[in-house]
């Protein structure tokens, strides 16, 4: 039986830790797709935990990326740009699906209103090209610490 793939966007941080844990668990084949920005920080946490859980990991550099920003319009370019990125490379490495760290807490947080829409938006469009977005690949009942290599 061939196992299904997902294509991960990979920070590196907790919530990657965790997605990429949670897919193995659900079967997914995992390959880990960084975005790497102005600060650097983003590529240096996805690369311990792709080779923690020995994820195939692409590394892209985008250099109007900026990783501390809390812009939404800066966000939402950042994620339209990454979005792209991430087309290309799940359609590269035979993905069916694009997931991301995106929690339920994420998309409930006031703050980041405009998120949830915008992940309704990728959906959309990533069907349109054959492709499954996973988000949120865990609920707010998972513990972070249960999934640290």
């Amino acid at each position: 039986m061939t196992k299904k793939t997902a294509l991960l966007l990979l920070s590196g941080g907790k919530d990657s830790l965790a997605a990429i844990q949670v897919l193995q668990n659900q079967g997914y084949d995992v390959h880990g797709l960084c975005i790497d920005g102005i600060q650097g920080k983003e590529k240096v946490g996805a690369e311990k935990a792709a080779a923690a859980f020995q994820v195939p990991l692409k590394i892209v550099h985008i250099g109007f990326f900026d990783e501390e920003t809390w812009n939404p319009w800066k966000l939402i370019l950042r994620d339209l740009a990454m979005g792209f990125v991430a087309i290309v490379e799940a359609k590269r490495v035979g993905a069916e699906a694009l997931a991301t760290g995106v929690k339920l807490k994420d998309i409930e947080n006031p703050e980041l209103s405009w998120l949830k829409y915008f992940l309704k938006f990728g959906t959309f469009v990533l069907k349109l090209g054959g492709l499954k977005l996973i988000f949120p690949v865990w609920d707010n009942s998972i513990e972070q610490k249960e999934t640290r290599p």
